[in-house]
């Protein structure tokens, strides 16, 4: 079984008919196996000899954790025949006397799984063969030094050290423990160049999907890609995908395989052994709370530029998110999860030698190279990565064009951006709890092992428009600015956009807020110190049908609906809904006074969201339709800066005494 996930409860294994109904149980019927050991990698079964020319395999897997009745089921289309064909060892070995004969880095009773290397030199002169411990294949993997990347890491990346004062832009996800992403365009070469800086010593990984892709994404590869499973022909075997079901089900009970001799001449330097401390039984056995939560993602803190799912335009959730988090109509469609249809890059490092690779993933399942999909490449121009003072560093490049599938173009949009970290060893984290101790793998996971990232701060979700350009400073500093999206867009063509200027005279803040969407929804603007949903002074808007104005000021507390304010701090309110642009203007002052809301001083500056509504109800609002936005920043919303108001002061003076010059003679 290919198990990512130690979920509590056990496994059922069927085989259906054409029809669908229950042929076989292959597992004791009506019985959960292995409940107690949510850690078992396999199952050993022998398909009765009936034949079938068109049947189903069902791998059935309980999640009691996220409910009594929450079941995960993968299948395989299988063909049952009286009489067996030669088996051809999954194309990484012979049949030699009624078993397989495995290549050198091939292992399994049908050669099915595959390490990419046994000693150092399978990894070439710049690279190193490390051994993962790991509980699944490859255990064994290629890890190039700092300055090669490719196969047998033989290419030259001219990228020695990373930077991180080399004009970046910087996104925090997380705080603690840290995730930080860097990025920048690099004009010459037309790439897009990413930094990671991650606390922690395990992989890093980095998706993106635009906004206003739907569920029909998935549609462009059917749920068994003919080279994903047939993978290892071209001398690329998969090991993602070989490693399904047939460890599980030895359909003949053949005998274990045994490898070919080594075929390697010379000294021969073995892989270089993870060394696996020992942990405190307390340590692993995760965090968080038990129960029934929904899975993936809960309702936790989100981060930068986010909070952590999209959710449909329906009413506010105050405890678990739903399963499916799905976006709303006007995002495309339903059903679409943040995992869905997204490019990916995931990095590895061990001291000054690291592993980055090129993904894709269809679905919630393990995302697999891009190699391996139809149309599919390893597009990534250059890498680097190491381990630095607590810190995984992972850096890429990539073009901004692309024309695979498996990769998007990077263009002046937003995209939906999410990002995990590996487990550590010893210190796991599952919502709610899932118990390894006394169980068949206690040590589930293992550093750099791609298995799942974990909730809370393991992962989360952001939108961001990588081509984004800075709001050039006006002439006044901090008196003015605006937000937009697309960052080129210009008034009612913008998807969203939202200005504001101080008024010095009166200490008032003049908001406009632009949006395109229909006249059932509403637009918001939040202000927050630290980018959480909780305590976050919130000011949303409409226009009805019959052209009233409504704008009300709100207090968020966490993910409910935030609450109106006892007092509403907002004045001269307009508003208009033409031509499918939703209009609002309205002042408040920089510092109300009011407890339920923030201020902005000449010290404190506040992170600014940009949220476009779901639907109202009277005075109730339905939860956001999409992401908001969270600007990268805290944004400054003071007087002049001091340069540029003696400037004005001193141009104000001479055009005084140049007027009463003129007025005296």
């Amino acid at each position: 079984m290919n198990l990512r996930y130690p979920h509590r409860g056990g496994v059922k294994i069927q085989v259906l008919n054409s029809t669908g109904q229950i042929m076989h149980h292959l597992t004791p019927q009506d019985n959960w196996t292995y409940a107690d050991n949510p850690t078992q990698l396999s199952f050993e079964a022998s398909i009765p000899n009936t034949p079938c020319e068109i049947c189903t395999l069902r791998l059935m897997r309980q999640a009691l954790e996220w409910g009594s009745t929450y079941q995960f089921w993968t299948c395989a289309n299988i063909k049952i025949v009286s009489q067996a064909p030669t088996p051809d060892c999954s194309q990484r070995g012979t049949w030699e006397n009624g078993m397989c004969q495995c290549d050198r880095l091939a292992a399994g009773s049908m050669c099915q799984y595959q390490n990419e290397c046994d000693y150092n030199e399978d990894c070439g002169v710049n690279g190193m063969c490390r051994d993962l411990q790991a509980t699944s294949y490859p255990k064994k993997q290629c890890y190039c030094k700092k300055g090669w990347m490719g196969k047998n890491c033989m290419t030259k990346t001219n990228w020695d050290k990373i930077d991180l004062n080399a004009g970046y832009k910087k996104r925090v996800l997380s705080t603690s423990p840290t995730y930080e992403m860097y990025y920048k365009v690099l004009e010459a070469t037309q790439e897009l160049e990413v930094v990671l800086k991650v606390h922690g010593s395990s992989y890093a990984a980095i998706g993106w999907r635009p906004r206003d892709a739907t569920s029909k994404c998935q549609l462009e590869y059917p749920l068994f890609a003919s080279k994903f499973m047939q993978a290892g022909k071209n001398g690329n075997p998969n090991p993602a995908a070989v490693q399904v079901e047939v460890d599980m089900i030895k359909k003949l009970n053949y005998p274990v395989s045994y490898p070919k001799p080594n075929v390697l001449t010379g000294t021969m330097t073995a892989a270089v052994a993870d060394v696996l401390p020992t942990c405190n039984p307390d340590e692993r056995q995760g965090t968080g709370t038990g129960g029934t939560g929904e899975p993936e993602p809960g309702k936790e803190e989100p981060t930068k530029e986010e909070p952590a799912t999209e959710e449909p335009a329906k009413e506010w959730a105050s405890t678990e998110e739903p399963s499916k988090e799905e976006t709303s109509s006007e995002e495309g469609g339903t059903g679409i999860h943040p995992m869905d249809c997204t490019d990916m890059v995931i990095g590895m490092a061990h001291n000054d030698y690291y592993k980055v690779g090129d993904y894709y993933t269809r679905d919630r399942s393990t995302p697999i190279e891009d190699m391996y999909w139809p149309g599919g490449s390893f597009s990534l121009t250059s890498m680097i990565g190491y381990e630095e003072n607590g810190y995984t560093m992972i850096g890429f490049r990539r073009k901004l064009a692309s024309f695979e599938k498996t990769d998007y173009p990077i263009t002046d949009k937003l995209y939906n951006v999410i990002w995990a970290r590996g487990q550590e060893y010893c210190n796991y984290i599952h919502t709610p709890t899932v118990q390894l101790a006394n169980t068949t793998h206690e040590h589930f996971y293992r550093k750099d092992e791609l298995k799942y990232h974990g909730h809370g701060s393991q992962r989360g979700l952001v939108a961001l428009n990588f081509l984004a350009k800075d709001t050039p400073p006006s002439m006044t500093g901090d008196c003015l600015g605006e937000y937009k999206q697309p960052s080129t867009c210009n008034g009612d063509d913008c998807i969203y956009m939202a200005t504001w200027q101080l008024m010095v005279a009166t200490d008032e803040i003049k908001f406009t807020i632009k949006a395109k969407q229909n006249s059932k929804k509403w637009v918001g603007i939040g202000f927050s110190k630290n980018t959480k949903m909780a305590d976050t002074d919130v000011i949303t808007g409409w226009v009805t049908d019959n052209g009233e104005v409504k704008i009300q000021d709100r207090w968020s507390t966490g993910y409910s609906m935030p609450k109106q304010d006892t007092k509403a701090d907002v004045s001269n309110i307009k508003g208009t809904q033409l031509n499918g642009v939703t209009t609002l203007e309205f002042t408040r002052k920089r510092n109300t006074g009011d407890n339920e809301d923030l201020a902005f001083t000449d010290t404190q500056c506040l992170y600014m969201i940009y949220a476009v509504g779901g639907s109202y109800t009277g005075n109730n609002i339905g939860q956001h339709a999409s992401l908001p936005i969270v600007s990268s920043d805290p944004i400054c919303i003071r007087p002049c800066n001091t340069a540029n108001a003696k400037s004005v002061s001193v141009f104000a003076l001479l055009v005084t005494l140049l007027v009463a010059m003129i007025f005296l003679h």
